[in-house]
């Protein structure tokens, strides 16, 4: 029987440098740069069982109640965003068996980790998972791993970082100060690959490779199997081909009644903003639109200006003032009140108090009446 073989890559690995450990189980190892690896030096490739660095890939956890952990690939990178440099949308999510209610995760780049993959395949190494060191070390946590320039810190909650060497001291120190977190050390690189080999044969931490990363079993044998059944494969293909007309149909219709739905929608659109151009994409139109009537997250919109004018207004009604119409320019951002008051003076308290609320306000036009003075304030944002 074939020796599984087990390829282990330090730091750096999914940058495209770093050194590789290679070792089958029956206790043969080699190690060499990856650069080495990949160029073809080494022993003849095969497939591997992968092991990453945690300072290639965040190591953390999670708690979560059932209802979320049945959404658990939906809310992982919501529950993370406090702890991710970038977006969700270019990172690789895996989690593994939960621990109660608590689920072991790991995060790396996607586009980094499917590179370093199809390096490995195009040098004949072809990874059936990966796993990464301080996720598989974790039921030994605390645990401190030295590595040549490195120090590996496994946490018992699933919690791992990979610190500089130099920076030992400091961690022995902390743990004397803690004597319940008083942890064992790994200082060789036979125990490692023997408690590594261990955790895997465990099948308890998460596999970077699911989903989409899943790696494809070969065919070959399979595609042979199956040559008899062409003819029947054949008359399937003619059953589909009906189902995809009469599929075809159907989305026609869908489509005719999409469209008109969408003229519907321009329809009302066009309504509640008279004057916008037509929209090209409704839903980011309307989303535009209510942005900007919001203040478009600059402080300038409708809102950012009506909240101030309001209060200050409404602290004078008691003083003589009295709104009487309000009306908000989009194009120029500006609200325009018309309002009355006892007197001029009032007026211009009312403008002093705007500005010194950081907004810029005048007075357009204001005559005298019987019951005061009748005026239009123009109030916008500083330019």
């Amino acid at each position: 029987m074939e020796q599984p073989q087990y390829l282990y890559l330090s730091a750096g690995a999914l940058g495209g440098d770093g050194h590789a450990m290679l070792w089958n189980g029956a206790g043969h190892s080699l190690t060499l740069p990856l650069a080495a690896l990949l160029a073809g030096d080494g022993p003849t490739p095969g497939p591997v069982q992968l092991i990453l660095s945690a300072a290639d890939v965040l190591v953390t956890s999670v708690h979560l109640s059932r209802r979320q952990a049945r959404h658990i690939g939906k809310v992982l990178p919501f529950l993370l965003e406090e702890s991710l440099l970038d977006s969700a949308e270019t990172l690789w999510f895996a989690h593994g068996k939960p621990q109660g209610q608590d689920y072991p995760v790991l995060v790396c780049q996607r586009s980094a980790l499917e590179q370093l993959l199809a390096r490995l395949a195009d040098a004949g190494w072809i990874a059936n998972g990966a796993w990464v060191d301080g996720s598989l070390l974790s039921a030994l946590g605390p645990l401190q791993v030295t590595q040549e320039q490195e120090l590996l810190w496994v946490a018992a909650n699933h919690q791992a970082l990979v610190l500089p060497l130099s920076d030992q001291q400091h961690v022995e120190a902390l743990l004397a100060s803690e004597p319940d977190q008083a942890a064992a050390t790994i200082s060789d690189d036979a125990t490692l690959r023997d408690r590594l080999q261990r955790a895997l044969a465990a099948d308890q931490a998460p596999n970077l490779l699911h989903g989409a990363l899943r790696p494809v079993p070969e065919r070959s044998a399979l595609a042979e199997a199956f040559a008899p059944w062409r003819s029947v494969t054949r008359y399937a293909a003619v059953v589909l081909l009906a189902i995809w007309g009469i599929t075809g149909a159907q989305s026609w219709y869908y489509d005719r009644a999409a469209r008109a739905e969408g003229e519907r929608a321009v329809a009302l659109y066009q309504e509640l903003f008279p004057q916008a151009p037509r929209p090209q994409l409704i839903r980011r139109d309307f989303a535009r639109q209510l942005e900007l009537l919001g203040g478009g997250g600059a402080d300038q919109g409708f809102l950012a200006l009506i909240g101030p004018v309001g209060d200050i207004i409404g602290a004078a009604l008691d003083q003589g003032v009295t709104p009487r119409r309000l009306q908000y320019d989009e194009r120029e951002k500006v609200v325009t009140v018309d309002l009355t008051a006892k007197d001029f003076a009032m007026l211009e308290q009312l403008r002093d108090r705007i500005q010194q609320r950081g907004l810029q306000a005048e007075i357009g036009s204001a005559r005298g009446e019987n019951a005061g003075v009748t005026a239009r304030m123009k109030v916008g944002q500083v330019i």
